[in-house]
Order: C-alpha cells, then sequence, then structure tokens
C-alpha cells in the first residue's frame, strides 16, 4: 500500500496537464475501475444512434412518396439494419467481458459503418435529401467522443479516417451546387474539432480525479491501519509485549457479555472478535483482520479462572540485580507464562511485577492445575536469586473462579455496571488468595472463595 501511494503521487507529479495516459499498471487499474461505467456510456451512445438512424428513416421516409415506395427504400432498409446491429451490439457488451481494445475497435467500427451507410447513400442515390444528410454525419464523431467518450487517442484517429472519408466521398457525389462538397467538409471538421475539445478535457477530468480518489482511499486505509496500530498498542505493555490491563478489561467483557452466545457445537476451539469498532468499508477489511484479536471460546457451561501472580521478593532482587536484570526476568517470566497459557487463556501484564492470566475452565481442578503448571514452569526456569529462599525466581499465586451462574449474573448488569469495576471486584478476590498464597510461604496457589454450583458444571 504504500508503494501504491508513492506511485500515485509520481504519477501526479510526472503528469504534465497534456497527459492521457498512467503506468501500465495503472492503466488497467483505471480501466477496471471506469469500466461499467464506461459499457454503460457505450450501450448510450449506441441507443443515440438509433435514435439519429430513426430520425434520418423518418426524414427519408417523408420524401420516398416522392420517388419510390417506402417498400423498396435502400436508404430505410440499410438504416433499420443498421439499428439491428446496434441492438446486438448493445447485448454484446452488456454480457460479454471485453477488453477496452476490443470495445474500442467495434465501437469505431460501428461508427465508421454509420458514415459509410450515409456516404454510400448519397453515392448511390443522387438526390438531394441524401446530400443533405451528409451534414448531420458530424454527429456520429460527436456521439463517438461524447456520448460514448471514447479515449482521446482512440478519438482523434476516428475521427482524422472519418474526415478523409467525408472528404473523398463528398468529391465522388454528384452536388447539386457549388462549393457543396467543400461545405460538408467543413462542417464535419468543425463537429471534431469541438468534440474532441470536449473529449480530452473531459478524459483529463476523470484521470485525474481517478488519481486523487486512489490517494484518498490509500490515505484513508493509512489512517486506519495506523489507528488500528495505536489501539494495539495501547492493549500492550511495552516491556513485556504482553496484554496490559485495558485489554484485561475487553476480554472480561466479550466473556460476560457473551457467555452465552459463546458456546460452541462445532467444537472450534478459537474464535477471532475484533474489539475495536470500525467503518465496515471493504476496501479496509484486510487490514482490519490482520488486528483482530484471537480469544479461546468458552464452551457452554464452563467457568472463568482468573489466577493473580506476583513475583516472590522481586523488589529485593532489583535491589541485588540491578533494574536492567528485573526487567529481563520480567520479560522471560512473561514469554514463558504466554508458552504456558498457550491459547488457551489470555495473559497480560497488571502492573509491576503482578500477571493476570485469564482462562475458560471445565472445573475448579483444572484451573488449580493450570495454576500450578504456571507456578512449576517460572520456577523450573531456575533464574538465581540470592535474596529469596528457594534460591531462584518463583510466583505466589491467587486465583478466584466464576461459575456460569455468576457470570450470567454479571451479563445482566454489565450494561449497568462497568466491566473495570467487575474486573476490579474480581482481582480483589484474587488478591486476598494471593495474600494468603504470600503468608502461606509464598511458590503456591491459594483459591479464593468462591460460591460454586456443581450443577453449572464447576465443581470443586
Amino acid at each position: 500500500m504504500p508503494l501504491r501511494l508513492a506511485m500515485l503521487e509520481q504519477q501526479l507529479s510526472a503528469s504534465t496537464p497534456a497527459a492521457l495516459s498512467f503506468s501500465p499498471q495503472l492503466e488497467q487499474d483505471f480501466e477496471l475501475e471506469d469500466r461499467s461505467a464506461r459499457v454503460a456510456r457505450a450501450s448510450l451512445g449506441c441507443w443515440a444512434l438509433i435514435l439519429f438512424e430513426i430520425l434520418l428513416v423518418v426524414y427519408d421516409t417523408a420524401y420516398a412518396h416522392l420517388h419510390v415506395p417506402v417498400v423498396e427504400n435502400v436508404s430505410v432498409q440499410a438504416r433499420l439494419a443498421l439499428c439491428v446491429g446496434l441492438v446486438v451490439t448493445i447485448l454484446v457488451m452488456r454480457h460479454l467481458p471485453l477488453g477496452l481494445k476490443v470495445r474500442e475497435r467495434g465501437l469505431i467500427a460501428l461508427l465508421w459503418l454509420t458514415m459509410a451507410i450515409g456516404a454510400w447513400l448519397a453515392i448511390k442515390e443522387p438526390h438531394i435529401r441524401c446530400q443533405l444528410e451528409l451534414y448531420a454525419l458530424g454527429v456520429v464523431p460527436m456521439i463517438g467522443g461524447i456520448v460514448m467518450r471514447l479515449r482521446f487517442t482512440h478519438a482523434l484517429f476516428m475521427s482524422l479516417v472519418g474526415l478523409i472519408f467525408l472528404i473523398i466521398v463528398s468529391h465522388l457525389a454528384e452536388m447539386p451546387y457549388p462549393y457543396m462538397a467543400f461545405s460538408v467538409s467543413f462542417v464535419f471538421m468543425a463537429y471534431c474539432l469541438f468534440t474532441l475539445m470536449a473529449n480530452y478535457l473531459t478524459e483529463r477530468s476523470a484521470r485525474h480525479a481517478y488519481l486523487m480518489n486512489c490517494m484518498d482511499h490509500l490515505t484513508l486505509q493509512n489512517t486506519v491501519s495506523h489507528n488500528l496500530q495505536l489501539h494495539e498498542m495501547a492493549r500492550r505493555d511495552s516491556l513485556t509485549g504482553l496484554y496490559n490491563r485495558r485489554f484485561l478489561i475487553e476480554a472480561l467483557a466479550h466473556y460476560v457479555r457473551h457467555d452465552s452466545a459463546g458456546a460452541s457445537a462445532t467444537g472450534v476451539s478459537v474464535a477471532r472478535i475484533s474489539i475495536l469498532n470500525v467503518s465496515a468499508e471493504k476496501a479496509m477489511q484486510a487490514d482490519m483482520a490482520a488486528n483482530e484479536t484471537t480469544l479461546p471460546v468458552m464452551p457452554h457451561g464452563h467457568c472463568l479462572a482468573l489466577a493473580l501472580m506476583d513475583v516472590d521478593h522481586f523488589k529485593a532482587f532489583n535491589d541485588s540485580y540491578g533494574h536492567v536484570e528485573g526487567d529481563r526476568c520480567l520479560s522471560l517470566l512473561a514469554e514463558t507464562l504466554k508458552e504456558a497459557v498457550g491459547e488457551r487463556g489470555i495473559v497480560a501484564r497488571y502492573g509491576g511485577e503482578e500477571f493476570v492470566v485469564l482462562m475458560p475452565v471445565a472445573t475448579v481442578s483444572e484451573a488449580l492445575h493450570e495454576a500450578q503448571a504456571l507456578r512449576r514452569a517460572v520456577a523450573g526456569l531456575g533464574v538465581s536469586h540470592r535474596t529469596s529462599e528457594a534460591g531462584h525466581v518463583t510466583l505466589s499465586l491467587g486465583l478466584v473462579v466464576h461459575s456460569p451462574a455468576t457470570l450470567r449474573e454479571a451479563s445482566a448488569s454489565a450494561r449497568d455496571e462497568e466491566a473495570e469495576s467487575l474486573l476490579h471486584i474480581w482481582i480483589q478476590q484474587a488478591d486476598e488468595a494471593l495474600y494468603q498464597a504470600k503468608e502461606s510461604g509464598r511458590d503456591r496457589v491459594c483459591l479464593a472463595r468462591a460460591d460454586l454450583n456443581s450443577g453449572d458444571g464447576c465443581a470443586p
């Protein structure tokens, strides 16, 4: 995306006012972007040609009774046949994915055919009505350049060939008045000149508008992408890379409010949720999907466990080894906890040397088993801590487990009670258990008292 934005800026700065071309890739994108509109304009131009031919048929019919019967009027028959061909062309353009070159070459051929029929009739039927119709042929390039909006180079080529052809025909036909051949050519040339001027200005404006729209779109995408990155950074701890308290509140709100909706009947273990609510514009969906957060699904009937962890004697560790080593220790512990939890839960840094794990569990026993696994994982690192009784860095954990009934009660009042307040309550409960773990000798897990109903699938 930055490369494309740079390419657009270069195209804008490099293009002179007279330029009507892009780089090959941008030219292809411009054609794809404008294809449906160009097909619609081409169809409208064909209908305009049909109307033009019908008017000439009416004109020819008005004169026909003076000379030949209508059924023998070659002019009428030729023009009606051309109208049928134009209708077929409209159907083909609307139902077949024709490329730009094929479509415009076909339209140019139709425009030449329209002029050729008029010229042929002027030579075949040396009557003043057919010769006067040569003046009206200037309408044909006008339809091609203004209504159909052929590319300027194609419109220029079509007009030049048509002008040369008409000059030849006007001299071959038997004109009833002197200098009529010159006047026919002059009128046609005037039509072509003003049509090409309008066509050029229209295409140049359309190309410039396309560049500006692309730049606006890409700039908007960049802005949304940067906002998503900033939002993600706001939810991350800068030292450890773990989620922070802000994201913990969002995750808790998700679990509480979607406890019933989060039931997975298909056995899917991971669900995608988007925390940030942004405009659902298709051009931005890829950036948004890249910034979605993965949360484990909490199956119906499961509990939600929250473990508050504190590094034992961490202040003494900093005093003994220095704050740099303390930061390294916290980063190592964060990585270890993240690997130990995996996709089964969320690990966040709550503040200082405290970490929080939020995890759906089936039973309290499972929650205790997971908490013990986290404690053993940190102890297994063997990070030296000479001021600790164990001789290495250890964790104390306070665990609180809430049953589905408790979650449903919280969900019913979630609209009035902020998720932040709910997290504060749960953290207080876990902190009481953590205090018990500290008082009991550290390096252990203590479970807070909770009102669990075994009928909800969470038995002690």
